[in-house]
């Protein structure tokens, strides 16, 4: 009996172990499941609309709180440390609290308890006229105006540019900052790449503004008159000056302002501001500009920028300057370098006894290479004091001059391609009445790791936009390798058209940085492009004659890596053009017109690598100015390369254009 009921009793303890372990298992498996397998549940919110909708909250209490605090305390703007200590929510949300000079708040990098989502989502207070029910007649009274101070980055470089209008759910620009502004006619001109600094036109006064202290400084400009276009004079690392510009007589004009000596140190007597490539001579001391009405009777000045005193007049409409070593070059050039190039060195003399080169080049020995406008026979090697140190021997034809190298023809008119000792590296082809040079758009080429010298040669015979009616011939010095690229074209950047749309009708003029660049122009360009133009992008000009865009070409185009783009093969060149064009903003008609020149080329191609050039880049190579200034400008141009494999490439991100009021836009591109 005893040994029954330890046996019934073993029998009920194995079966509680088992539900022990059973229940352990269940447990431990529920747990895991939810560790590692249960998805989390959907919660019945929008936790970012509750992020915003709380930092909105915050923002208005604080913008409360500043109303309350400048009504008692006659008109004094406060600092966050002054209201903070009556903020009921600051315990649960952690933002970055700025409050401007004028009351206007600003909330960014915000933290709020309980709430994982962040984002950079900015609160703005737009809250006009905060004290104007105050009683006090110090207290100041606000505008509904505001200027916005947007940046684009592009390759680790942020260019900065400001506007009259907000860009609204704009992803391309980021907005770092907005003026309040005190009077209705407020406008914004420039922001410097350097500083932080923008010329604003506020309380019939013209300001000196940074954005990030928020100092204004009194510019000494008149205050009845507000100027068409403003911009500033600066080198790589510091702001010199700026350049205002209005018109007279329906011309352009120009002055000079030094920002150091805060005063206008010219009066209106320029017709252009040259700012490319001058940091040498903004360091010494000088601005640059142009003076005459016609192309003939252009002159180039060398201005002191203290005081506005002439250094030199030259004969030349542009300058740059060239690194020879530890020394500089500065050359010189007529519109489109049509009667050569002057070389001065510092002081400005004339480098040597010749006045006009057709070409030059600094060679890796830093020595200069140069051939004569009047005798393209023979080439000169010259140091960087002047003194001759080499005189080739006669050839049929000097065609160019690049680093290191020289393009000849010979008597029997083989274009050969010669090293600076006259050693003949490599005959790229013999010239016939067929084949049209273009040294002017050959050059010097660094491209997936190799340098080397390319000549690119016209096939009249073979039509434009046919394969090989292009020739592009090249030479690598360090491997010997010779080769040709067959192209459908020739030259720079094809059919640049712009439309512009103002939101009335507007008079507008036109004009580019570098116009010794343009090559062919519709209508004629002649120091500007000046039209009536109407909302729906009709012009008119002085004659009453009739346009619907501009048309130019330019000399050359910026060298393109396609470390991204696209690969598009031919049989996918109209879905392409069609889909991007959309994903870049174009219109309807805008888009026609761009696919109807461009889908030719790329079915000409079976396989091409595309890229597009945007506005930025295209600013860097050829900016344009233009009065009064856009709101918001779109600049494309596509770059097409024809390649014989098919490529992975990093796709290339495209951003939609929001067009915001006076909107240009331009399409072009350049064939590789």
């Amino acid at each position: 009996m005893k040994e029954e009921v330890v046996k019934k009793s073993n029998k009920k303890g194995i079966i509680l172990g088992i539900i022990i372990i059973l229940i352990t298992i269940g447990v431990g498996g529920y747990l895991l499941y939810n560790k590692y397998y249960k998805e989390e549940p959907v919660k019945d919110y929008d936790e970012q609309a509750l992020y915003e909708k709380l930092i909105k909250d915050y923002g208005d209490e604080i913008t409360a709180n500043v109303i309350s605090y400048v009504a008692k305390n006659s008109g004094k703007i406060p600092t966050w440390n002054d209201i903070n200590k009556d903020m009921v929510q600051s315990e649960k949300i952690n933002c970055n609290v700025k409050i401007n000079y004028n009351g206007t708040v600003y909330l960014s990098n915000c933290k709020i308890k309980d709430i994982e989502y962040s984002s950079d989502y900015t609160y703005g207070s737009n809250l006009k006229k905060p004290i104007e029910n105050s009683g006090n007649s110090k207290a100041p009274v606000y505008s509904d105006k505001e200027i916005y101070i947007y940046g684009y980055t592009y390759s680790d470089n942020t260019s900065y540019t400001i506007s009259n209008n907000k860009y609204e759910n704009d992803t391309y620009h980021k907005l770092f900052h907005t003026y309040a502004c005190l009077k209705d006619n407020c406008q914004g001109y420039a922001v410097s790449q350097v500083t932080k600094d923008t010329v604003i036109y506020d309380e019939d006064t013209y300001y000196l503004y940074n954005y990030e202290t928020e100092n204004k400084v009194r510019l000494d400009l008149r205050t009845d008159e507000i100027y068409e276009y403003i911009n500033f004079i600066s080198s790589s690392s510091k702001d010199y000056g700026i350049y205002i510009q209005k018109r007279e007589d329906n011309k352009i004009k120009f002055a000079l302002y030094n920002l150091e000596t805060n005063k206008l140190i010219t009066d209106f007597i320029y017709t252009n501001v040259n700012t490319y490539k001058i940091d040498k001579l903004l360091n010494d001391g000088y601005f640059v500009a142009n003076a005459g009405e016609e192309l003939k009777d252009i002159k180039l000045y060398i201005i002191n920028n203290k005081d506005g005193s002439v250094y030199k007049e030259l004969n030349d409409s542009s300058i740059i300057s060239e690194e020879a070593g530890d020394n500089i070059i500065y050359v010189t050039s007529t519109y489109g370098g049509s009667e050569g190039y002057r070389l001065y060195k510092n002081n400005f003399e004339l480098l040597t006894g010749l006045n006009n080169y057709y070409m030059y080049a600094i060679n890796s020995d830093n020595t200069i290479t140069v051939f004569d406008v009047n005798n393209k026979n023979i080439f000169y090697i010259y140091n960087t004091n002047g003194e001759l140190l080499y005189t080739s021997k006669n050839y049929h034809e000097i065609v160019k001059v690049v680093k290191d190298y020289i393009v000849i023809l010979d008597e029997e008119n083989n274009l050969k391609l010669l090293d600076l000792k006259e050693n003949e590296k490599t005959t790229f082809l013999k010239v016939t009445d067929k084949y049209k040079l273009h040294p002017m758009i050959s050059g010097w080429f660094t491209e997936n790791g190799k340098n080397g010298i390319y000549f690119v040669v016209e096939n009249k015979d073979i039509k434009y936009g046919t394969k090989g009616s292009g020739l592009e011939y090249y030479y690598i010095p360090t491997t010997g390798e010779t080769g040709i690229i067959e192209t459908i074209g020739v030259g720079g950047y094809a059919k640049p058209v712009m439309y512009l749309y103002p939101t009335k009708k507007t008079k507008v003029t036109v004009s580019f940085t570098k116009p010794y660049l343009l090559t062919t122009t519709y209508p004629k360009y002649n120091n500007d492009w000046t039209f009536t133009v109407y909302p729906n992008g009709d012009m008119y000009d002085k004659n009453n004659k009739y346009y619907y865009g501009l048309y130019w070409e330019e000399i050359g185009s910026s060298k393109i890596s396609f470390n991204e783009g696209f690969y598009v093969t031919k049989d996918k060149a109209i879905s392409f053009l069609e889909r991007t064009t959309d994903e870049l903003g174009f219109t309807r008609r805008e888009a026609n017109e761009f696919i109807m020149y461009w889908l030719k080329i790329l079915e000409n191609n079976e396989k091409s690598l595309v890229y597009y050039e945007l506005t930025e880049e295209r600013n860097q190579y050829n900016g344009l100015i233009i009065n009064p200034k856009p709101d918001s400008i779109l600049r494309v141009a596509i770059h097409v390369k024809k390649v014989n494999e098919p490529v992975k490439i990093k796709e290339q991100k495209l951003t939609k254009f929001k067009r915001q009021g006076f909107t240009v836009v331009e399409w072009g591109g350049a064939e590789h």
